[in-house]
């Protein structure tokens, strides 16, 4: 709990003391703390903050980001609508990730379990690949900075020859997510394996997809209903492809 909520705690008590006790006390405390774990705007938190404000004259003092970002529980994980902006709620899941790795440097690559993670792919096997699973492979170097490769949508990869098959697999990834995932609990951004994947929805899928394969033990680990969700919906198909590719 940092100082604001301590301030605000102990304004509480303050106000307490001075003008009710006993029942009312505990009361108070009672209607603070289910409003801490309701949602935001929904009907129950407001006619709880309501009952504040008419039984105790006390005005709902709502918690900041800040508060959030500063203290990450990975046993109270918020959501974004906990959260005033993107960007703060970013912040937040990027501090989650690293509470997981314990702020190990671990997070913000994956620790690959597989020897063969940055084998080099020839342009042709990324072309077979494309046939197999349904999707184009296009010839020519991403603009990004220091990247290999980039996905369009969920029709196209535009590679080069020689790309690590980590990078093939995060591409693959973005594909399998616009054809066939669209939403769920691994493309929330507080799920991510890496603090790459806290970027947007979209890389959060795309780097637990390829922690799914090139690290599973790890994912396993650290983010056990993750692995169980993509084991669940990643198809039969794209596994044996895939995996045949990290031979």
């Amino acid at each position: 709990m940092n100082n604001l909520r301590k301030i605000i705690k102990e304004t509480i008590h303050e106000y307490l003391n001075e003008s009710k006790q006993g029942s009312d006390n505990e009361e108070i405390q009672t209607l603070v703390d289910i409003i801490d774990g309701l949602e935001k705007d929904s009907e129950k938190r407001n006619r709880y903050i309501n009952m504040l404000k008419t039984n105790f004259n006390y005005d709902y003092i709502e918690p900041s980001d800040e508060e959030y970002i500063d203290n990450p529980n990975l046993n109270d994980i918020k959501s974004i609508d906990d959260f005033t902006t993107f960007s703060n709620y970013r912040r937040y899941a990027m501090k989650i990730v690293q509470l997981r790795y314990k702020n190990n440097i671990d997070a913000f690559h994956i620790k690959s379990e597989n020897p063969n993670h940055d084998k080099n792919i020839k342009f042709n096997v990324s072309l077979k690949i494309g046939e197999l699973l349904g999707f184009d492979v296009k010839y020519g170097v991403y603009d990004g900075d220091g990247n290999y490769a980039s996905a369009h949508s969920g029709y196209m990869i535009k590679i080069h020859d020689n790309i690590p098959a980590s990078f093939l697999i995060h591409e693959i990834g973005h594909i399998y997510d616009y054809k066939f995932y669209k939403d769920g609990i691994s493309k929330i951004i507080t799920n991510s394996v890496t603090v790459y994947g806290t970027t947007d929805s979209g890389e959060t899928f795309a780097e637990n997809f390829v922690a799914y394969f090139v690290s599973p033990k790890l994912l396993k680990n650290i983010l056990p209903h993750v692995y169980t969700d993509l084991d669940n919906n990643i198809s039969p198909k794209w596994k044996m492809v895939i995996n045949n590719l990290l031979k």
